[in-house]
């Protein structure tokens, strides 16, 4: 039981990968929740950073959001930030209740962010990179929220797209996540179901999955998406793949493609 608890702990912070990429259609957008609404009509204050980790440059090869998982932090990211921005990129990072909330209700803190980026920092598209559970929350932002008008790119890397083979468990400690929680990251959830329904990756957007051999808890069949360009590596586990230099290197390439 204990493999299990440390298991569905690091349900956010993963790796991925295996490379291939598809051609993507649009797919029309559907409300998620009347209670969620009001995340989006707070101006996207979410209490996250309000300015990127380094001064921007004189110019910006883009805008990039990072989204971290269940019981995440921001600043696990600084350093992958610190090599973006070196690259050019302008960084922000966002803080959200990812313990306890709905998944869908969460991609409203999304919608929110990037809306107060692009009003704060004139950025006319932000893409998303996101870890673990963070992952399904990206893409639930782009699905249902109309996120493809903002967003040209979603990374993800070690989110159980497919699902979590321990929160299948019913009896899984309550105290490491909620309920809901626990359901919506199970294979074959509703959640899951719809989220992946017809077409994985909707709309003009490249999405990238990375996942490593090595997670330890999500596995590599669950990482993959359809049409999307999957990685899978060797190396890093759930956590370290938020510092690893492959990771960091495959984020980066594909930040990098359709960009001058």
């Amino acid at each position: 039981m204990r493999t299990g608890v440390l298991a569905l702990m690091a349900l956010l912070p993963m790796a991925a990968g295996c490379g291939q990429s598809a051609a993507l259609t649009a797919q029309g957008a559907t409300p998620v929740s009347a209670q969620a609404a009001k995340v989006a009509d707070d101006d996207g204050d979410t209490g996250a950073p309000k300015e990127p980790l380094t001064p921007p440059r004189a110019t910006i090869r883009g805008h990039v959001l990072f989204v971290h998982g269940h019981g995440g932090d921001p600043w696990r990211f600084d350093r992958m930030r610190r090599w973006l921005e070196d690259d050019g990129y302008r960084t922000y990072t966002m803080a959200f209740p990812s313990m306890e909330e709905d998944m869908d209700w969460l991609a409203w803190f999304v919608k929110g962010r990037i809306r107060e980026i692009r009003r704060d920092h004139g950025a006319a598209e932000v893409d998303l990179v996101a870890h673990s559970m963070g992952g399904l929350i990206s893409r639930a932002y782009v699905r249902y929220l109309q996120g493809e008008t903002t967003t040209k790119r979603v990374i993800t890397f070690e989110s159980p797209h497919h699902g979590v083979p321990l929160a299948a468990i019913p009896f899984f400690p309550r105290f490491m996540i909620s309920e809901n929680l626990r359901r919506q990251v199970a294979p074959g959830s509703d959640f899951l179901d719809k989220l992946n329904e017809q077409d994985e990756t909707p709309g003009n957007v490249r999405y990238t999955s990375i996942i490593s051999k090595n997670d330890g808890y999500i596995p590599v069949k669950s990482a993959h998406l359809e049409g999307a360009t999957n990685y899978v590596i060797s190396g890093p586990n759930h956590t370290t793949s938020m510092w690893d230099p492959v990771v960091t290197g495959l984020v980066k390439a594909s930040l990098a493609e359709g960009r001058p």
